[in-house]
């Protein structure tokens, strides 16, 4: 057996945001992690995690089989991918970050450390196309894992394995990279913070874990767009901000410093100004988008609830359209999810999320050709 570094393992792929150091490799968002192709009887990995509450999970994929995943403890640990394997035989290894980032936790460390192997590393095929996904808790996972009963909001019920972002890009031969975070909108959270919304973050690596360790990692660095160009980008955003037209005010608006809230005038319809705020945030993140990414194919998804908000959502995407001419970004409506479709958390289960696989599966050649 022989330990080797990351940065000395040939056609070594890192998947996810990253500022480029390898001893260790930091990662951040879920979907992150390593891919290589050995040929080896058994083969190790090396991690190191922090956490309080919120446990980091991984997946272990071989020849794009979900073999296993499963809980790292706090600490240093030594996981075995696969033992007792035709050592003749090339296999594609992929070990994956299956939580989002945890800002709930004073420290959400997760690092990749090293691979142990009897065996030789071989050259990895190329992927079809880059894609990108931004998104909330649907994005996230929450709701494919656990029983239908299951309320308990934990790192257990979230996880890339069984989410549409990593399996629309397998289904098309894609490599995916995921930002997302539950709880989290366009312009605001489900209970109105508009200080918690994904387009502030997206030029950095992953700027909402700010502590002193995730940004010795990178997560305050700025993102290099010119290494990592996506074709296409998948964005769900906006279900937690309708949801915020229903909560109280508790934070206060960044240009007023009054009690921000969402207001609606009635159970059908929401204050045209509250309206307005979401609309602009949607129009400003596609200009960041397109800044960012000259070339990207954007789709917007709306109604993947029933709520109000989702025809704003594509009313603003329409908008920025029709204002830049930019002829590579639509909406797109997702299944609205229903009673049948729920998995654990009242959040869409497995069901949905194939039906969203394939949904893209289809569009999504239709537009990269």
């Amino acid at each position: 057996m022989k330990t080797w570094k990351l940065t000395e393992i040939p056609e070594l792929k890192v998947l996810g945001r990253n500022n480029g150091e390898m001893d260790p490799l930091t990662l951040f968002w879920h979907g992150s992690g390593v891919e290589f192709a050995v040929r080896a009887k058994e083969v190790w990995m090396e991690f190191y995690t922090e956490y309080e509450n919120f446990e980091h999970w991984i997946s272990i994929w071989v020849d794009g089989a979900l073999i296993s995943r499963h809980i790292l403890p706090k600490g240093s640990s030594l996981v075995p991918i696969f033992l007792n394997a035709d050592p003749g035989v090339i296999r594609q290894v992929r070990v994956l970050k299956e939580v989002q980032p945890m800002t709930e936790d004073s420290v959400n460390l997760f690092q990749i450390c090293g691979v142990q192997t009897d065996g030789s590393f071989e050259k990895i095929p190329e992927k079809k196309w880059k894609l990108e996904f931004i998104g909330d808790s649907l994005t996230s996972g929450e709701g494919t894992i656990g029983a239908v009963k299951e309320m308990t909001w934990n790192s257990m019920v979230m996880g890339a394995s069984f989410a549409y972002p990593l399996l629309t890009a397998d289904a098309l031969d894609s490599e995916c990279r995921i930002m997302s975070k539950g709880g989290w909108g366009v312009f605001c959270s489900y209970d109105g913070d508009p200080t918690r919304n994904i387009p502030q973050h997206y030029e950095k690596i992953c700027s909402m874990l700010d502590r002193e360790k995730e940004a010795a990692g990178g997560s305050k660095e700025d993102n290099d767009f010119a290494a990592w160009q996506p074709d296409a980008i998948i964005v769900n955003l906006g279900t937690n901000d309708d949801s915020a037209f229903h909560s109280e005010p508790m934070y206060p608006d960044g240009d007023t410093g009054e009690l921000l809230h969402m207001k609606m005038i009635s159970e059908k319809e929401y204050e045209p100004a509250s309206v307005k705020r979401v609309q602009d945030a949607v129009i400003a993140f596609l200009q960041k988008l397109r800044k960012n990414n000259p070339e990207a194919y954007i789709l917007w998804a709306y109604a993947s609830f029933d709520q109000i908000l989702s025809k704003y959502i594509k009313e603003a995407v329409q908008m920025y359209i029709t204002q830049t001419g930019d002829r590579k970004a639509e909406p797109v409506k997702f299944p609205t999810l229903t009673d049948d479709l729920k998995g654990s958390r009242e959040h869409p289960g497995r069901v949905w999320h194939q039906q969203v696989v394939e949904l893209l599966s289809e569009l999504l050649p239709e537009k990269l050709g």
